[in-house]
């Protein structure tokens, strides 16, 4: 399924040309990020891979399921809206300011 869509994913992504791709869980930060990432020790940490800046955080049936994880996953978004603030990513404001 997942090699089945990378296609489509490719071509949006080219289309779009976004600054800054985050993935929701560790099966897509798996496959767009890197095979070797752990959300626990690597999510919302940002790298840099063909061009576009890319990080991982916990999906939310995740966070569902482990309320625990709910703080670091706003903490996560709250660092992706510095993040693209910085970018000068139309529509974000950087949430420590």
């Amino acid at each position: 399924e997942q090699d089945a869509c990378m296609p489509f994913l490719r071509e949006q992504v080219r289309l779009v040309s976004p600054k800054l791709i985050i993935c929701l869980g560790l099966v897509a930060a798996k496959k767009l990020i890197d095979p070797d990432i752990r959300m626990g020790a690597d999510h919302g940490v940002f790298v840099e891979k063909g061009g576009l800046l890319m990080a991982a955080t916990y999906h939310p049936a995740a966070i569902l399921r482990n309320p625990k994880l709910r703080a670091d996953a706003l903490e996560d978004f709250a660092l992706v809206a510095k993040k693209a603030a910085g970018l000068g990513i139309p529509g974000v404001r950087d949430p420590f300011a």
